[in-house]
């Protein structure tokens, strides 16, 4: 109760100074309309009113709590409900009413009282817009907010100074602009700021295809509502209050800005927005995938899910699997085409093997009727058809191969082969999986099976390095004798960007490794679609509050370097810090952050921070996890960060691929026989590129 009562004082307290000059002005005024100490005090309540409620605004946080969808149907709902006050008392009381002391003692009461809710609803509404604008705050948010209320403050303050004597205010005024030079100045800068606060719309981004058709038309809708009230309120409302009526238009101007540019913005993301939802979709099926093939120990079934999960995530048409035996392959699944169908085009897939076996990446074909594997011998069964082909790979030894396809051409663009590769990888490690399975009931060694999929986890590692002239990059993982969940990854976006990740998923076993494997899929399929490390995060730990268990969490670094601009940005979610290497000098960066899937929403997006390095010739950056610190010898002392720091300094000179070597030897000549109690993962960078 004392919590709820913090939370709403502010707007209680605004609402009874709005009460009492109601009662005041209903007790005192229509005796003596022209009193004019009557109606300074008056305002001098409305203005004390209002100010009250603008700090409300900036201070409380309870709006912030709600989903999205409640935000925009509560502000829906208090705009309307604006509409219809203004409505009303703009229509219900004939002019001549100020102007007849007896007949405006009778009515005053019920214009007070409507014109006090219409500043109250206002209060509110401006409140549901600040939590709307704090959607992925930024550093400046805050501050232009802060700065759009203070305008707020000065339009109000400012109607304390009339341009003429109130006997001579007319009802036909405008509805902005107007006044004497300091009205005009604070209403332009209200607009101003107004403006740069309808660029904080990043809430659109969360809302699907179908929430965002419906939103356009609603805001459309309210927009034409608000537009309506623009000359009704300059004069009815000005006559019982100057205060409340300048505040209730400046509300008024800051929801007509702020909503054309939402509604604008809608209308903008339309055409992409069927493609980001099926992005989402994408990253929900991956999660799909582990929580369904992770669990399926039977050979046959697991096929067959496969087989399903597919044709689902990629939306095709047929699917077939093979397997290696010892004198070819076998079909080990199929669906949407008949056995017979793929072993008439035997010849022609033999080929198609070899060249996806060279290339060691997603085979894509977008017209199979005109690829050079399908010209000759056998025709293919459907007149057209786009393909997709990948290698099933355990370690270094090829399984078999999976292929799904369209019956148009060009059914698949180039982000399926990022989905198609991570699918994959997971039925991959989930065939490794069934055959440990099979391995245990037969033998019943338990501990071999761990050791083996463990090493089917770590084949989702780098296997090569990116070529980029500007960098020099070498990464490393030492397993522990148990499945654990250390990662790192290159992702290469061109010749001038690329993204490195290092990660630690909590706890061991099953579990970390299959979140290992889904989230290095995640990270492919986002990467395309953000150019800041912390948004990146924000959307992963989105991702993650809402798949995975609530015992466990993961730290990550992620970084992105742009070699056009010689700059590195990134982001720490509860990581170890990064040593950074600047002209020989070593220093440790230790950004906010915390730990993926603990918190969600705006907690953990404030804590949040991103890092921004200008990169000079020889400048360097060490990522490691925690193992490598935690190292301990014989007599349980840890190798910890004081022996990595002197050892850093020492070797800083040598290239990047015998630094980490000398390091795991100095790790294993400290630990001597000590058994290795957790992964070690490092990865060392250093920049050749030119300086500006």
């Amino acid at each position: 109760m004392k919590k709820l009562m913090r939370t709403w004082s502010g707007l209680v307290i605004s609402a009874l100074l709005l009460l009492l000059a109601m009662c005041y002005t209903v007790c005192f005024l229509p005796s003596d309309l022209s009193d004019w100490w009557g109606h300074t005090i008056q305002e001098l309540l409305c203005f004390v009113a209002a100010i009250v409620g603008l700090i409300w605004i900036m201070r409380q946080s309870y709006f912030e709590r709600l989903g999205l969808m409640q935000k925009l149907r509560l502000i829906s709902g208090f705009v309307l409900l604006l509409w219809g006050l203004i409505r009303l008392f703009s229509g219900a009381y004939p002019l001549e009413i100020y102007y007849d002391t007896h007949v405006f003692g009778r009515q005053i009461v019920w214009l007070a009282l409507q014109i006090s809710l219409v500043a109250v609803i206002c209060i509110i509404i401006l409140s549901i817009l600040k939590s709307l604008a704090f959607v992925q705050q930024g550093r400046g948010t805050a501050r232009n907010f802060n700065g759009m209320i203070f305008m707020l403050f000065l339009v109000t303050v400012s109607a304390f100074i009339p341009h003429e004597t109130i006997d001579d205010w007319e009802f036909e005024q405008p509805f902005f602009f107007y006044g004497n030079t300091v009205q005009i100045i604070a209403q332009s800068l209200l607009v101003f700021t107004s403006f740069i606060i309808g660029f904080r719309c990043k809430w659109m981004h969360y809302l699907n295809r179908q929430k965002k058709i419906l939103s356009t038309g609603i805001g459309i809708v309210l927009l034409l509502l608000i537009i309506q009230l623009i000359p009704m309120l300059p004069g009815v409302a000005i006559q019982y209050s100057v205060i409340l009526s300048a505040f209730i238009k400046g509300t008024i101007m800051i929801l007509l800005i702020y909503g054309s540019m939402s509604v604008w913005g809608l209308i903008l993301q339309l055409p992409s927005a069927g493609l980001m939802d099926r992005r989402m979709q994408d990253i929900q099926s991956l999660q799909q995938i582990s929580a369904t093939i992770g669990t399926v120990y039977n050979r046959k079934d697991l096929m067959v899910k496969t087989s399903e999960l597919a044709l689902e995530i990629l939306n095709g048409d047929f699917t077939w699997i093979e397997l290696k035996k010892q004198d070819g392959y076998e079909q080990a699944a199929i669906s949407g085409i008949e056995s017979s169908q793929i072993q008439a085009i035997e010849p022609n897939l033999c080929a198609l093997r070899q060249a996806v076996q060279e290339k060691g990446e997603v085979f894509m074909i977008h017209d199979i009727s005109r690829s050079r594997f399908f010209r000759h011998g056998p025709k293919w069964h459907f007149k057209g058809g786009s393909l997709l082909m990948a290698v099933l790979r355990f370690k270094h030894e090829i399984i078999g191969f999976m292929a799904v396809g369209k019956q148009n051409a060009f059914g698949f663009v180039e982000e399926s082969r990022g989905l198609f590769r991570a699918f994959c990888d997971q039925v991959a490690v989930a065939l490794e999986n069934v055959r440990l399975v099979e391995l245990s009931i037969e033998r019943e060694v338990y501990k071999e099976e761990l050791r083996v999929a463990h090493q089917a986890q770590m084949r989702l590692l780098p296997q090569e390095v990116p070529q980029i002239s500007d960098l020099d990059v070498d990464g490393f993982c030492l397993t522990a004798n148990d499945i654990g969940g250390d990662f790192y990854d290159y992702i290469l976006m061109s010749d001038r960007r690329l993204d490195i990740v290092i990660g630690d998923v909590s706890g061991k076993g099953a579990a970390a490794a299959f979140y290992m494997a889904e989230l290095k899929g995640v990270l492919q399929s986002l990467a395309p679609h953000f150019e800041s490390p912390k948004d990146m995060l924000v959307q992963i730990n989105d991702f993650l509050c809402n798949h995975m268990e609530s015992n466990m969490f993961v730290t990550m670094i992620y970084m992105i370097f742009n070699f056009s601009r010689n700059q590195v940005r990134f982001a720490r979610a509860g990581h170890e810090p990064v040593c950074y290497f600047h002209d020989k000098q070593m220093k440790w960066i230790e950004k906010k952050g915390i730990g993926l899937g603990l918190v969600s929403g705006s907690q953990f997006e404030d804590v949040m921070e991103e890092e921004v390095l200008s990169l000079d010739p020889d400048d360097g950056l060490f990522l490691y996890t925690d193992g490598l610190i935690e190292a301990r010898n014989q007599t349980g002392e840890e190798f910890g960060r004081r022996r990595l720091n002197a050892l850093l300094n020492d070797i800083y000179d040598m290239k990047v691929k015998k630094i980490n070597e000398t390091i795991q030897k100095k790790i294993k000549l400290f630990c001597q026989e000590a058994p290795q109690q957790d992964d070690m993962t490092a990865v060392m960078i250093r920049y050749y590129g030119q300086s500006e």
